[in-house]
């Protein structure tokens, strides 16, 4: 129960318009002029206003993407503790920059997670896309990479031969001009690395093996 004096804390629920999450936002909070917000997880600035039947007393609104000319939201009754405000709240409307900021909370469950940004708190979305993580590369595996290449390379020149070349296991002999000049690349490219050129046909070898065991047409 509210005492005398003490405003009723309503949370009127904001939908971003760019991604989509859905906030609470305490209307106390929000002046008659309107209160610029920014999204938490996008980025995304827009303007909230009061619900033009907040003085009708209406306990349900519409929801719509914040953003527009004038975004309703649905109240939350209750009288439910909001806290500090789950939209990212910055200076009021009239204010030519955007400076003051507040703590944001979490977004509503089941609200969509966004394609264009991932926040420091969602560890798990970032264990999910491992390729966009940097991976350091070592010597040994440049090498293996540069010896699929040339090994590429060479078959889409020469597939008849590849093959003929792989069922006699004499790939490196027919082939030993490209070899020799992808040696000299490779210690170029290493030149700190002495035993890089036997790494290097150890992951020819490695490869021919891996084409030999299952043939393009199988």
């Amino acid at each position: 129960m509210n005492t005398p004096g003490q405003h009723r804390s309503i949370a009127m629920i904001l939908e971003c318009a760019s991604c989509r999450t859905r906030y609470r936002l305490d209307e106390n909070r929000v002046p008659e002029s309107g209160l610029l917000v920014r999204c938490s997880r996008c980025g995304q600035v827009s303007r909230a206003f009061l619900p033009e039947s907040r003085s009708s007393g209406a306990s349900a609104r519409p929801i719509v993407p914040a953003g527009t000319v004038r975004p309703a939201a649905q109240a939350l009754d209750g009288g439910a503790s909001t806290g500090s405000p789950v939209a990212s709240t910055v200076s009021p409307p009239t204010a030519p920059t955007v400076e003051e900021t507040s703590s944001a909370g979490s977004p509503i469950a089941g609200s969509p997670p966004s394609r264009s940004h991932v926040t420091s708190s969602s560890p798990s979305t970032a264990r999910t896309r491992p390729g966009l993580a940097s991976v350091p590369s070592t010597p040994t595996m440049e090498i293996q990479r540069l010896a699929r290449v040339v090994f590429s390379d060479i078959e889409v020149y020469n597939l008849e031969k590849v093959d003929h070349a792989l069922r006699e296991g004499r790939f490196a002999e027919e082939f030993n001009a490209e070899m020799e000049e992808a040696r000299r690349m490779i210690r170029n490219r290493f030149p700190s690395l002495p035993d890089a050129p036997a790494l290097f046909d150890s992951a020819i070898a490695q490869i021919c093996e891996k084409r030999r065991a299952k043939p393009l047409d199988a």
